[in-house]
């Protein structure tokens, strides 16, 4: 058929695993198509039987006496005479063939609810996963591709178990009937009919290998899709104002070719196999009837009724290996997808940063950095031997450069990153010992780039917190400044900014931000560049939250104007990795070094 690898492997036992948790389902599905095979073949049993009767005479009375069913039989047919008995089996084979449906129904809604709760679970380990990984190896990933996986996921569960698995177990308890009364009618010509299938299983082989090929592409190209779409779709304003729009069409468009391209060489694939399985059918059959005339020769008439229900037994079973070999195409197809999830399920975190140690509860004396330098590939380093101190309630001020590493300075206080030398003391303990999330709980950030969902303003500040608690959203807004443009808007908190919140100005975007950073009462407040894009009144704003911060908690603030952090308690100015210069405000302008010429540099601007 194919041979799996790792990734693939690897997504099918997350999918059997979660079968398994949700193990009734599966039973109950066995157990529905185990029965309805059963009543198909008391349907056959009693349409051979009811034939037979109608035909020969003497069938009843030459039957052997096993269990009574010859003396049952007989009386029967006394009773009610070989035309009532006929009546009775095919009303009994109709009777039958109803439960059977039911069942089949029932088989296919067990198959149903197991897909949807393994399908849902498989997606919450994939957004777990998402979450878990570290900050620097989620960036590798776009968000369109990463939102590609839960499709992935989904259509992998459907064509494994709603239609592979629940096909499967129907299709080997049927065999087992079809087989058994082929077997019981004419053990030649069932074995003409195996030789036929296995000839048909080994034509489709091939088709199995190109559709597994097709399959692979397919899943690349929508993950490719996705990400374009996102892509293109998440930046509106920038495709207008560069006059992009005829760019972003052809690349999504492309991309989307590109798919249905690869969909529909695996539908045509796909439509050739109904009609060659028909075809080496039909084949099969005429080799059985023209076995059946050389075989039987004068006598052939005797035994019309006999060969009726093999004919009959046959023509039941093509669509179920119809049915099972159109499952295997699409499991085949779908195998692109389980390589493309396995891969993605089977990431370590590079930086193996822990997810577990000491609770934070509160700062209590300082943050140090401890000669800590980082690199991102581990061979040009972005920080060199960093070493400084915040006082628990002080305040610090970064500047220098671009690209001088101020920002994964900050990064690396978050926890977003693990220092590649040195260490983070909080309170004397090394940050690799303290809890992420309890430590992140303490830490509001705003960063230079506003990032806004598409909801309401209270959204917004509450965001990640819930229930949303009204008193913190009033005392939030007020200490950001942000209740004054909240208080005029005609819904309030409860007014839509759209997406990225552009139904609001520069200013008061960056107010929310401040906002949101408040709401959670953090201990410590990191503002990155977060004045960079303001005009003059809306930093203000931020100036004066900060002068209302001072000794109550501890900020660090990255500042690209640097009027922002002249009342902060400490300014080190960050060059090419290195902290160059150290001080007060006053302090660094008398000394006539980097920051100096900086400020002047600004003020002659």
């Amino acid at each position: 058929m194919f041979k799996l690898n790792l990734e693939q492997r690897k997504s099918l036992s997350y999918v059997v695993k979660l079968t398994l948790k949700y193990k009734r389902y599966f039973v109950l599905m066995v157990i529905c198509n185990l029965f309805s095979a059963l009543l198909e073949g008391g349907t056959i049993g009693s349409l051979v039987v009811a034939i037979n009767v109608l035909v020969d005479p003497n069938w009843v009375s030459n039957l052997p006496e096993i269990f009574g069913v010859n003396s049952y039989f007989s009386s029967v047919v006394t009773k009610y005479g070989r035309g009532g008995m006929f009546l009775i089996l095919v009303v009994a084979a109709i009777c039958l063939q109803i439960l059977k449906a039911i069942l089949i129904f029932l088989a296919k809604a067990y198959s149903i609810v197991l897909t949807t709760v393994v399908t849902k679970e498989l997606q919450e380990i994939i957004t777990r996963k998402v979450f878990s990984l570290s900050y620097r190896e989620i960036c590798k990933h776009s968000p369109g591709s990463l939102n590609a996986l839960f499709s992935v996921a989904n259509s992998l569960c459907r064509c494994i178990l709603m239609q592979g698995m629940n096909n499967l177990v129907f299709f080997i308890f049927v065999m087992v009937i079809y087989l058994s009364s082929l077997f019981w009618l004419s053990v030649s010509m069932t074995i003409v009919a195996i030789v036929v299938g296995v000839i048909l299983s080994l034509c489709l082989s091939t088709v199995v290998r190109k559709l597994d090929q097709i399959g692979r592409r397919a899943t690349n190209a929508q993950l490719k899709s996705g990400r374009i779409n996102i892509d293109y779709l998440n930046v509106p304003r920038l495709v207008k104002i560069f006059n992009a729009g005829k760019f972003a069409v052809t690349k999504m468009n492309s991309a989307r070719v590109s798919l249905l391209e690869h969909e529909q060489k695996s539908r045509i694939i796909n439509a050739s196999i109904a009609p060659t399985i028909e075809t080496i059918a039909v084949t099969g059959i005429g080799m059985v009837l023209i076995i059946w005339f050389f075989t039987v020769g004068d006598v052939s008439l005797v035994i019309i009724p006999k060969f009726a229900v093999f004919l009959y037994v046959l023509n039941r079973l093509l669509p179920q290996v119809k049915t099972i070999n159109q499952s295997r195409m699409q499991v085949a197809g779908q195998m692109g997808a389980a390589d493309v999830l396995g891969k993605f399920l089977v990431l370590e975190n590079v930086q193996n940063i822990s997810k577990s140690g000491e609770r934070f509860k509160a700062l209590k004396t300082e943050i140090r950095f401890d000669a800590v330098s980082f690199s991102y590939d581990e061979q040009n380093e972005v920080l060199k031997d960093i070493t400084f101190t915040i006082g628990q309630g002080k305040s610090i001020g970064l500047v220098g450069s671009s690209g001088g590493g101020k920002s994964t300075l900050a990064d690396l206080l978050l926890g977003l990153h693990k220092p590649t030398r040195g260490s983070i003391y909080i309170d004397g303990k090394d940050l690799n010992k303290i809890e992420p999330t309890s430590w992140l709980d303490c830490i509001g950030v705003v960063d230079q780039e506003t990032m806004l969902i598409n909801g309401s303003i209270k959204e917004n500040i509450a965001f990640g917190r819930s229930p949303v608690i009204e008193e913190d959203l009033l005392e939030a807004s007020e200490k950001s400044f942000a209740s004054e443009f909240i208080c005029n808007l005609d819904q309030g908190f409860d007014t839509l900014i759209g997406n990225r919140g552009y139904r609001l100005s520069g200013g008061q975007r960056q107010r929310l931000a401040l906002a949101r950073a408040l709401y959670k009462k953090p201990q410590i407040l990191v503002l990155d560049e977060a004045t960079s894009a303001l005009d003059a009144e809306s930093e203000e704003y931020v100036k004066k939250v900060l002068k209302n911060l001072r000794n109550k908690q501890t900020i660090l603030v990255i500042a690209h104007r640097l009027s922002t952090i002249t009342s902060t308690d400490q300014i080190m100015v960050v060059e090419d990795g290195c902290i160059v210069e150290t001080g007060k405000f006053e302090e660094l302008i008398n000394v006539g070094g980097r920051f100096s010429e900086l400020w002047h540099l600004q003020n002659k601007l």
